[in-house]
């Protein structure tokens, strides 16, 4: 066993196809390791047992939260269960917490969770939160948004982002084959995309939001079985999007 003395130790909440790249990530840092995984999914389980052999592999999330050897969690759970396991991880005793985007699949809960935040995560506590919107750091983008807010590159009155990618990954149970657990593609995909429009202008707030999209090639005429039921994926493939900020871009 490797030795642990003076590292962070961390633990992952869901070890599906997040779970597994955080883990191999944190398994690069000198001064981190995977400390416990917990997963409902026994097949689940039995990877991250694999990938991390030290570690301490459990079914309930709840018992990682309790456990001495957490110092901060990763929580990669299918987005709709996000807000069940922060209403538990926010008051407890781990100290930082890094949740996958997105932050969750309403405003409601999104909302509830910042409010929990501010209540056990204020400045004055130490505790770090945050959610995974990395986009902000790969090295384009931070030197973009270094150009930006040098003034380098002027007043900003558009920003347009397009992005083509590959169709919805497999993932366990296919949980992000339907809406009611992603959030919606414009949610689950796209959350990165308003992340860096508003860092883009900095800090500016949408006021109006114009949007279609649709389901033309992707996923059609596929069925999953959804507790005993048949269902067609509902997540569209292609949308656009116009916002208008309240600095008016």
């Amino acid at each position: 066993m490797a030795d642990t003395k003076g590292r962070v130790g961390v633990g992952i909440i869901g070890s599906g196809v997040m779970g597994l790249e955080h883990m191999q990530n944190i398994k690069l840092l000198e001064n981190a390791y995977v400390a416990m995984v917990a997963d409902t999914d026994h097949k689940s389980r039995e990877r991250a047992a694999q990938e991390c052999p030290d570690a301490r592999v459990v079914e309930d999330y709840e018992v990682l939260l309790a456990d001495e050897a957490v110092d901060a969690i990763v929580i990669c759970t299918p987005n709709c269960h996000h807000i069940h396991v922060l209403r538990k991880a926010i008051p407890s005793r781990v100290r930082h917490i890094l949740v996958e985007k997105p932050l969750c699949t309403t405003v409601e809960h999104c909302q509830e969770v910042a409010e929990l935040v501010a209540e056990n995560m204020g400045p004055e506590t130490g505790r770090i939160f945050w959610v995974g919107m990395e986009y902000r750091y790969m090295p384009p983008i931070a030197r973009l948004l270094e150009h930006v807010d040098n003034g380098e590159i002027g007043k900003l009155h558009m920003v347009h982002i397009r992005e083509h990618r590959f169709p919805f990954l497999l993932k366990v149970g296919n949980w992000n084959r339907f809406s009611e657990n992603t959030g919606g593609t414009l949610v689950e995909k796209c959350c990165h995309f308003w992340d860096l429009m508003r860092r883009i202008l900095q800090g500016a707030k949408a006021v109006r939001v114009y949007a279609t999209g649709g389901m033309d090639v992707n996923h059609i005429g596929e069925t999953y079985e959804v507790n005993g039921v048949k269902k067609r994926p509902d997540i569209i493939d292609n949308a656009f999007v116009s916002i208008d900020f309240d600095n008016g871009a």
